[in-house]
């Protein structure tokens, strides 16, 4: 299918329309299992409207659809379907979602009760922005970044969720020492522990930080630092306003440049 643009809406438990055209799984799951059992189906470039009149919830819009669809003859031996579905999601900036898996069933009827894995993903996303059209199982708290979810289903029952969630850590919260930018720290692809410092649940807000991993130098700075001796540093930053030094790592002096020379002040 070519560009199709459907609009799919929930009016009550199990009780579905395509395009208008109703769709009852129990009542008469003929056509839902014609569609089920096709050898493929591929969709390219296509829209979709869904609206469930069950949940207070606006229309969720994805568009630039691609998908396909497969239980093969090889498949069909196991009951397999085989499912890639790519699109952006319009309600949440356009964010493009990965979703793949398979399940094993002939019949509509018994797609609750089977087996099968889910995989999602969506990039630079507030997973917290779903609730309009998800129940959560547990209470989750927002978070910003990258979603990846793996998960297993066996006889409809959830057996096992393997899941990845990238969030923001505030540039204050990765050294006590100064930090410009991220990358004078870390390389794309690298793995850190985080600590989590703060939930805000009015504002469904998750603090993480990386410093508060090790003991902050500064909470017994007199115990090794002395007035009036003298220090070699590291210059690890030359600014208009004097220079920062690494006393030892973690821990950064300002050397202001009135601080410089006795005679030459600017």
């Amino acid at each position: 299918m070519y560009e199709p643009n459907l609009d799919i809406e929930k009016n009550k438990d199990e009780q579905y329309s395509i395009g208008g055209i109703s769709i009852q799984t129990k009542q008469n799951p003929s056509a839902s299992n014609w569609i089920l059992n096709q050898d493929e189906i591929i969709i390219i470039n296509g829209k979709i409207k869904w609206r469930d009149h069950t949940r207070n919830a606006p229309p969720l819009l994805i568009e630039n659809i691609n998908a396909s669809y497969e239980s093969s003859i090889g498949l069909a031996k196991l009951g397999r379907h085989e499912f890639n579905i790519s699109g952006q999601l319009v309600n949440l900036n356009n964010q493009v979602m990965n979703l793949s898996g398979h399940f094993d069933g002939s019949s509509i009827e018994n797609i609750k009760n089977s087996n099968g894995q889910l995989n999602l993903s969506i990039a630079k996303v507030d997973i917290n922005e779903f609730r309009p059209w998800i129940d959560y199982p547990i209470e989750i708290l927002s978070a910003n970044g990258d979603i990846k979810l793996s998960a297993d289903f066996d006889a409809g029952k959830l057996i096992r969720v393997n899941s990845e969630l990238d969030v923001l850590v505030h540039l204050q919260e990765i050294s006590y020492s100064r930090v410009n930018h991220p990358d004078e720290i870390f390389n794309i692809g690298e793995k850190h522990d985080l600590k989590v410092i703060s939930v805000d649940k009015e504002k469904l807000q998750v603090g993480c930080s990386i410093k508060q991993l090790s003991q902050d130098p500064f909470e017994h700075i007199t115990n090794y630092v002395k007035l009036e001796k003298v220090y070699k540093v590291k210059v690890v930053k030359l600014m208009d306003f004097g220079a920062f030094c690494e006393l030892e790592p973690g821990l950064t002096t300002l050397l202001h440049s009135s601080e410089l020379s006795w005679t030459k002040k600017n």
